[in-house]
């Protein structure tokens, strides 16, 4: 066997400065491996590497290029970045994963419908508005819609479901998509990560439960409970996906199964995300160790899940603002193989993700007792 030199000496540089990039980096140290964030908060969570952190944003273009211009590697945790800057950083020897046209395929969601349905991948109908404004003759052929900003929306910003003309007045006044409102059974995750040679693995099916008040998940459970033919169906068009991505990196896939049985898929996101979470405890690697492996050059094992694993995301409280605390957390060793993680986000706001909280358990029943217990009983307050 031919032995590979892996240099972990090279310097990866994170645009994003938030609560993924914190994860991937608890993630490399055991590998010996420092990251370099940018972020135009300055209070990022990735600030507390105060020698590894830039101050500025990862929307600008020259920003971007003097923050990388010293790096060997580039990656994002948002993708809501300056790809034009990743591009000519590209052009400067820089390896950059995800691939840049990727990205940008991805960052923009006219552009992202656009791909699935030229790949044949199965997602809602959907019609492209790059006016600022619905006219009542579309809106009249669209409803019931869910309406998406093309660009910058995330955690449920940007997205307003409108089932007649009593909620045109909701409208986003951006450029956008309208899809077509999906009868849903089920919402469905699966992440997907691509070695570099691009050989491809994916991550257990998760189920997600949503607060549809703020379009945020409240809970999630893995591997989901579905029946063997949804699964099977997931991971064909999940493998077709990725080779249709044509680039190296962890990607997040939303799905939805209709009350038909139809499985649509909703977004790609081209990073870490809040559905694979569980995977910190629940399975043998991470999402982040997996998505550091892949920036390394390292192959990644089989994949597995510890039984039955799930996740609280812990969401500012409604009138809640302010310096954060956790209410009730003395409480959370009751509920056994629990573990809390939170983002040292210095603010707590309605709504914003400050942390969560992720359980394994032998028993699917008891696991979904447990979230529940969690969801009702610990939460964010100031």
């Amino acid at each position: 066997m031919t032995k590979k030199y892996i240099d972990l000496s090279r310097k990866i540089g994170v645009l994003g400065g938030g609560q993924l990039g914190r994860m991937l980096q608890e993630a490399a140290l055991p590998y010996g491996v420092d990251l370099f964030f940018l972020d135009n908060d300055i209070k990022a969570p990735c600030s507390l590497f105060k020698d590894n952190f830039t101050h500025g944003s990862y929307k600008d273009f020259n920003s971007t290029i003097q923050f990388g211009k010293d790096k060997d590697i580039l990656t994002i945790e948002i993708e809501h970045i300056n790809a034009d800057a990743l591009e000519q950083l590209a052009k400067y020897d820089k390896l950059v994963i995800p691939a840049v046209d990727t990205i940008r395929m991805i960052q923009n969601k006219a552009f992202q419908k656009k791909f699935l349905m030229e790949n044949d991948i199965p997602s809602s109908a959907f019609t492209v508005l790059d006016s600022k404004s619905i006219a009542p003759e579309l809106a009249n052929d669209w409803y019931p819609f869910v309406q998406k900003s093309q660009i910058d929306g995330y955690d449920g910003k940007g997205v307003v479901v409108i089932e007649s003309a009593i909620d045109l007045s909701q409208q986003l006044n951006t450029p956008s998509i309208l899809e077509k409102l999906v009868d849903i059974e089920k919402e469905l995750a699966i992440t997907i990560a691509i070695e570099q040679s691009g050989k491809t693995h994916l991550f257990p099916i998760c189920e997600m439960v949503f607060n549809h008040k703020l379009n945020l998940v409240d809970y999630l459970i893995a591997p989901a409970g579905i029946e063997e033919k949804y699964i099977k169906k997931i991971k064909s068009i999940s493998t077709k996906l990725a080779k249709a991505l044509k680039s190296p990196g962890l990607f997040s896939v939303e799905f939805f199964l209709t009350k038909s049985g139809a499985i649509l898929v909703n977004e790609i996101a081209p990073r870490a995300h809040n559905s694979a979470h569980y995977t910190i405890e629940g399975c043998n690697i991470s999402q982040y160790e997996a998505q550091l492996r892949i920036l390394l050059g390292l192959p990644i094992p089989e994949i597995t899940i510890k039984g039955y694993a799930g996740m609280v995301n812990l969401i500012g409280e409604e009138k809640f603002i302010g310096a954060p605390y956790v209410e009730n957390l003395q409480l959370l060793h009751e509920q056994g193989d629990a573990h809390l993680h939170l983002y040292g986000k210095k603010e707590t706001k309605p709504g914003r993700k400050m942390g969560h909280i992720t359980v394994l358990n032998a028993s699917r029943a008891k696991l979904i007792s447990q979230l529940k217990w969690i969801k009702e009983s610990i939460s964010i307050k100031s």
